[in-house]
């Protein structure tokens, strides 16, 4: 298991937290999709070997960058919902709260 960090958030800091995590979450989502559909690599040659090594590639290629892609999602929408938990803790409205969408 990958080590965790502790954060610590004021009331100030938190809306603004939120919003810069979920602007980095955003950003990963496509790329996850992307990895999901990502093009098979084709045989350099005809040969059995190059046929091998091109499904192999596209085989574990793909199934570590899409786990190293939704794990960082997985830990981003946790953070997430974290620091929705600790707003409301803190007494932001959902208005405001929902404004960390739009950021």
């Amino acid at each position: 298991m990958a080590p965790t960090a502790a954060f610590r958030f004021s009331a100030d800091e938190v809306l603004p937290a939120l919003t810069l995590f979920r602007q980095a979450l955003r950003t990963v989502q496509p790329q996850v999709r992307d990895a999901r559909h990502a093009p098979r690599m084709d045989p350099v040659a005809a040969d059995p070997v190059s046929r091998a090594a091109a499904r192999a590639f596209t085989a574990h290629g793909q199934d570590s960058a899409l786990l190293a892609l939704t794990s960082y999602q997985d830990r981003l929408q946790a953070v997430v919902e974290a620091l929705t938990t600790a707003a409301r803790q803190y007494g932001h409205t959902e208005d405001e709260i929902a404004r960390t969408f739009r950021g």
